[in-house]
């Protein structure tokens, strides 16, 4: 049986320890979160990266609004959250924090929060985070990283494998895969090593045939994505209609291979829009925006529309699951689609798994 997991904002929200220690049958907190945590304000976490039974948050004075730093950063933290566990009485999760080193004044700070990743061993009793940083023009890359048990960053000089070295590396996010690290530019390719050996090689894949971008179109995680789906790394894109071309929208997936790219499918929007299951939730045919691909089964995309999460299996064209509720998954203060840049998907701990199940059952009685 395929392991529980979540859609999980990545912009988590700050509520008063009154609101948030408020008995469930008060009108202090309307809509309770499914896990809270208890921290100093004013932090503004987002969170980095999710593990087996750990989350990776960073908490900043500043509250996320941009992925890249530039030239000043503001004061960045880095916190792990493990050991999740059941609350005295059953009811509710309860978890342990770990704050990650600082970087020491010599080293360089945190540029891109979406180029900092994270491997986690043992449900995060054991990990490796990991930040890669490239600059243009260099035939050299730095890799940061931080070890469980250590109290200071190691910085390792690898050599540089992008076959344009003038063309700037700008990481769209990270994610982990049989102990490896991938990072990705969604226009361009994915730059991935082993960020447990001592000096490991920095590869270089370009994204599938035709899909490298000269310049990343604005919003580009809205359509685009690499995600780990059932023990392999997907690319999946939502590709606009081309009326020059007489082409629809469509989905489109591309699974890494050792031989390569291969694609699984390359569906056509049309194809989902006039089944009944998609008619039944009085849904507009638009093309949605890109949330996440399931966890366990590739063919499970889950898409937003008008606020609204649903998933569809696309190879068989049909909404498997419609969320009536607006979601409220991007805790920003503007509209802002459900991208892969604000949500991620999370295999719960089997803790957590259990609660948010009580939770659910409850709710529907």
């Amino acid at each position: 049986m395929a392991a529980p997991w979540v859609i999980l904002g990545r912009v988590a929200r700050i509520a008063a320890a009154a609101a948030a220690a408020a008995d469930p049958g008060d009108d202090a907190e309307a809509d309770p979160a499914d896990f809270s945590l208890a921290v100093a304000l004013p932090p503004y976490p987002y969170i980095l990266a999710a593990g087996p039974g750990c989350l990776l948050s960073r908490f900043s004075a500043a509250p996320f609004y941009v992925a890249r730093f530039g030239l000043d950063p503001p004061d960045t933290h880095l916190v792990l959250v493990h050991r999740f566990g059941a609350a005295a009485g059953g009811s509710g999760t309860t978890a342990s924090a770990v704050r990650v080193p600082d970087r020491p004044a010599s080293m360089p700070a945190i540029r891109n929060i979406e180029g900092v990743g994270l491997v986690g061993l043992d449900d995060g009793e054991g990990y490796v985070i990991a930040e890669l940083q490239i600059d243009s023009g260099s035939d050299r890359a730095r890799l940061f990283r931080v070890h469980t048990g250590q109290d200071r960053w190691i910085e390792t000089e690898l050599r540089n494998p992008l076959p344009a070295r003038d063309r700037e590396w700008v990481p769209g996010g990270v994610v982990s895969l049989g102990g490896k690290l991938y990072w990705f530019n969604l226009s361009w390719g994915i730059l991935s090593c082993d960020p447990f050996v001592h000096a490991p090689d920095l590869l270089f894949c370009s994204l599938p045939p035709g899909r490298v971008l000269d310049l990343a179109r604005p919003h580009i995680h809205n359509s685009r994505s690499i995600m780990v789906s059932r023990g392999d790394l997907r690319y999946v894109e939502i590709i606009p209609e081309d009326s020059d071309n007489g082409e629809a929208a469509r989905i489109f997936m591309s699974t890494l291979e050792p031989t390569g790219w291969e694609v699984p499918y390359e569906e056509r929007f049309e194809e989902i829009w006039n089944e009944n299951s998609y008619k039944k939730t009085w849904l507009p045919k638009e093309v949605p925006e890109l949330v996440v691909v399931c966890p366990s089964n590739p063919d499970l995309v889950y898409f937003a529309l008008e606020q609204h999460i649903f998933s569809v299996n696309i190879r068989g064209h049909e909404v498997l699951e419609f969320a009536e509720e607006t979601h409220e998954l991007v805790n920003l203060p503007w509209p802002t689609p459900a991208s892969c840049r604000y949500v991620l998907a999370w295999d719960l701990p089997s803790t957590a798994a259990e609660d948010c199940w009580r939770s659910y059952l409850e709710e529907h009685k």
